[in-house]
């Protein structure tokens, strides 16, 4: 399966959304990254701009144990999920399964009814993160941060 997840945070961006990428990628193996946006907060009643963008992975776990996977990384990086105002303050990171798919489809993110979802692919607002030991730009990516041998096929 192939799983479409947006990725967000408003509390020092560049940085946690990096750590969000390193963490989804050494737990899921290679993901394809979209580009890094900025965008306006979105019905909050703390209104830092956020830097949002997408990835796909692929697993054979459950949706159930991705999101798991998920809200753990959501955790390590400081998010509340106890606070009954967590989804309307600010947040180090936010991570969402869009869509699980047969197949990777990144034209199915362009659906979505949330703005900040769609601006990963329609958007000019790019931002820098800083992912592990590296820096990344305004394009998309393929991260894949294990170390073991054999070939990778990256299509753009």
């Amino acid at each position: 399966m192939y799983y479409h997840v947006s990725i967000g945070s408003n509390i020092r961006p560049e940085k946690n959304i990096g750590s969000a990428v390193a963490e989804l990628t050494l737990r899921m193996g290679s993901i394809t990254l979209f580009p890094r946006v900025v965008t306006a907060a979105v019905d909050m009643i703390e209104v830092n701009d956020f830097i949002n963008t997408a990835a796909i992975f692929e697993s054979s776990l459950s949706p159930s144990q991705v999101k798991a996977i998920l809200n753990e990384i959501e955790r390590d990086l400081g998010r509340d999920r106890d606070d009954p105002l967590c989804s309307v303050k600010n947040r180090c990171c936010d991570i969402d399964i869009f869509q699980v798919l047969d197949t990777p489809q990144p034209k199915s993110f362009l659906a979505s009814d949330e703005s900040y979802v769609k601006a990963v692919f329609t958007s000019n607002r790019y931002a820098a993160i800083h992912c592990d030991h590296f820096d990344l730009s305004d394009g998309s990516s393929t991260v894949n941060l294990q170390t073991t041998t054999g070939n990778k096929l990256v299509i753009n």
